[in-house]
């Protein structure tokens, strides 16, 4: 699932069960500020060259053992955010 997919989903603010796709994003930004995960800065204070690393953003609704294909039952919907770190070099700060 994309984010793009979330939010044309009827679930990405007013779900009708569980969190909303914006709620689930929203708790992993937040718990990556948390955690001191991130630091935001401007664009603009990197040095020349500098490397800018992507995130792979994954989704995901989580069921009841209830649920069944005839009867959905949505316990919550989750999004974890991953730096794309297999690109990094460790020591070096690019």
């Amino acid at each position: 699932m994309s984010l793009d997919a979330c939010k044309k989903s009827v679930n990405w603010e007013y779900p009708r069960q569980g969190n909303s796709w914006k709620q689930a994003i929203m708790n992993e930004i937040e718990n990556l500020k948390k955690f001191d995960v991130f630091k935001i800065i401007p664009l603009s204070s990197g040095s020349s060259g500098t490397k800018i690393f992507s995130i792979v953003t994954g989704y995901l609704t989580k069921r009841t053992k209830a649920s069944t294909p005839e009867h959905e039952e949505v316990y919550k919907q989750k999004c974890r955010m991953c730096l794309v770190g297999h690109k990094a070099i460790e020591g070096v700060e690019r």
